[in-house]
């Protein structure tokens, strides 16, 4: 999955009917926050080796559900085990922002709000170069 926070990603890869590896559940499991981020290196770590237990358990398909748009961060997750496939969310910044409201934690909120924002800046589009790209229009998909 490649787009901003509540961008929908969540949904559509409930839609594929795979098994999802989540980094936002292995947050919450870990620590019990969405985000710490002294812990982001252990999420990571248990991230992949849920994806590969999950392929060696003989899945021919498994969705990561983050956000993956900086390409330093897709590129992680180049491998001879497996082949990628990027859905990438178009929905606007604005939309995004927009969704985040339902969070009552005023802090949070604001916290996902600035993230959104950030993220929009600094992202990196996708290139045909890094695998197939199948684009997901924001209006088809809820956060």
């Amino acid at each position: 999955m490649v787009g901003l926070p509540f961008s929908g990603k969540s949904t559509k890869a409930l839609e594929t009917g795979y098994p999802i590896v989540s980094p936002e559940g292995v947050r919450l499991a870990i620590h019990g926050r969405n985000y710490c981020a002294e812990a982001e290196g252990l999420v990571w770590t248990f991230a992949r080796y849920m994806v590969h237990s999950l392929f060696n358990a003989g899945h021919d398909n498994v969705v990561l559900d983050g956000c993956h748009t900086k390409l330093r961060r897709r590129q992680q997750w180049e491998s001879p085990k497996w082949r990628r496939q990027f859905y990438v969310m178009t929905t606007t910044v604005e939309e995004c922002a927009q969704r985040a409201e339902v969070i009552k934690d005023e802090i949070l909120r604001s916290n996902i709000q600035e993230s959104i924002a950030r993220m929009e800046l600094e992202y990196e589009p996708v290139s045909r170069e890094e695998g197939e790209i199948i684009i997901c229009d924001y209006a088809d998909y809820e956060a």
